[in-house]
């Protein structure tokens, strides 16, 4: 469980475009894993595989300290030299939703970037059982897989708890 203090409460919901012009935080709010994750069923994993067929992007797993394997996809770009974008969905996303994959497309093609995607622990294609901690775990784990193949990183993430990754 996280306590989140009315003035960061009011930053989160900005930036996830969540509060109304009308609508006040209140003095404390409390975050449990169920506000922050919606339990998803793990998608068959053929059909993770056959997207990749196509060539436009490529299957990746990462195996967690704690021996969960998490799955993606690199969208790679055209340019060898291109930074990296590090996508992390928003509650009740996973990387096969059409918004999730629009977005990386978006960030691939139009920007020009390489975009890497991976599904939260028990979410999407993913092995597991999702909690805040394993996710905050996980969301590092991610992050420093990426930074090693790029000396550019960025991120995009629609779980603004999960920004904390990189502190």
């Amino acid at each position: 469980m996280i306590i989140i203090n009315h003035k960061l409460f009011a930053a989160v919901a900005l930036l996830t475009a969540c509060v109304g012009a009308q609508a006040q935080a209140p003095k404390d709010v409390v975050l449990t894993e169920e506000r922050l994750f919606h339990k998803e069923a793990v998608e068959p994993i053929g059909v993770w595989t056959g997207a990749a067929e196509d060539g436009s992007r490529k299957t990746v797993e990462l195996e967690t300290a704690d021996g969960v394997t998490l799955r993606g996809w690199v969208i790679e770009s055209a340019d060898a030299k291109a930074a990296y974008v590090l996508t992390f969905r928003g509650n009740n996303e996973t990387i096969a939703d059409a918004g999730s994959q629009a977005r990386d497309t978006f960030f691939s093609s139009r920007l020009n970037l390489n975009v890497m995607t991976f599904d939260y622990r028990g979410t999407g294609f993913s092995e597991g059982s999702i909690s805040l901690k394993d996710a905050l775990a996980d969301s590092r784990e991610i992050y420093d897989d990426v930074v090693k193949r790029a000396a550019r990183v960025w991120m995009s993430c629609r779980q603004p708890v999960l920004a904390r990754c990189c502190e």
